[in-house]
């Protein structure tokens, strides 16, 4: 049976809402698989207003994330800035200075069990009447919401992706990579694996590497770094593989006393 998925719907989600910001014209874009919270009631009108255009994300970020030390460690590490410099990775006030974007891949988040909640957690009112994300868009599991979450954002993020040519893409979570190079448009026959990630070229209209997309566990705790060791090899290793598939210049201005 076809599912018409509501049209407000499907126009929110393939847009940027409910991603971080950042600096778009970073060299380093972050992916998390799912926004921080979703609200607890939603009105079929919260979905009237995406985030259309991606310059709309272009804000100074706050360093209150349990794992911001980390994430700040991580990209510090990668560019050779020292890991433990958060503004040149978080920076409120000035938002270029910033050598990160931080997008969502959902722009809803559904707990610590997205595939009971997705039909069990009845938050979208309409008419009086509270409905599951289920009810609402008609897609009984949340397999099919994120199969077609990757098909409609990913037409959106990879788009972005050619404008602003980010250098490195970091995806959380390793088990997803699939989806993750899916999503960005990545080169599906070109996929290496590192014994601490997973990533693949993404290739422009001449068939060179403009970009290469990681799909690895993000590091850190809500305690804040729980391996500095574990985190700068990463870091080195993607620096590494960065600069041999796109030269010593792939991080522009943004690089450090320690690249």
């Amino acid at each position: 049976m076809e599912v018409r998925v509501p049209e407000v719907f499907t126009k929110y989600i393939s847009s940027f809402s409910g991603c971080m910001g950042g600096n778009p014209g970073a060299p380093i874009w972050m992916c998390i698989d799912h926004s921080c919270r979703t609200p607890d009631v939603i009105a079929p009108s919260f979905f009237d207003t995406p985030v259309e255009d991606i310059s709309g994300l272009q804000k100074g970020l706050l360093a209150s994330c349990p794992v911001s030390s980390s994430i700040a460690a991580l990209v510090n590490d990668i560019v050779g800035q020292p890991a433990e410099d958060v503004g040149k990775v978080f920076n409120e006030n000035d938002p270029k200075a910033q050598s990160i974007l931080t997008l969502a891949v959902s722009p809803f988040s559904f707990g610590d069990n997205p595939v009971q909640n997705w039909k069990a957690e009845k938050v979208i009112e309409v008419d009086g009447k509270k409905l599951s994300f289920a009810e609402y868009t008609g897609l009984p599991e949340f397999k099919d919401y994120w199969d077609f979450l990757i098909a409609q954002r990913g037409k959106v993020f990879a788009e972005a992706a050619k404008k602003y040519a980010p250098k490195v893409i970091i995806c959380e979570g390793i088990n997803k990579y699939k989806e993750y190079f899916k999503l960005w448009q990545a080169d599906l026959t070109n996929v290496r694996a590192h014994d601490a990630f997973y990533y693949a070229p993404i290739i422009g209209m001449d068939g060179k590497p403009v970009g290469i997309v990681f799909a690895t566990d993000l590091f850190g705790t809500s305690n804040g770094i729980d391996n500095t060791y574990h985190i700068e090899r990463i870091a080195l290793q993607i620096r590494h593989f960065a600069v041999a598939e796109l030269g010593d210049k792939v991080f522009g201005s943004f690089v450090g006393p320690n690249f």
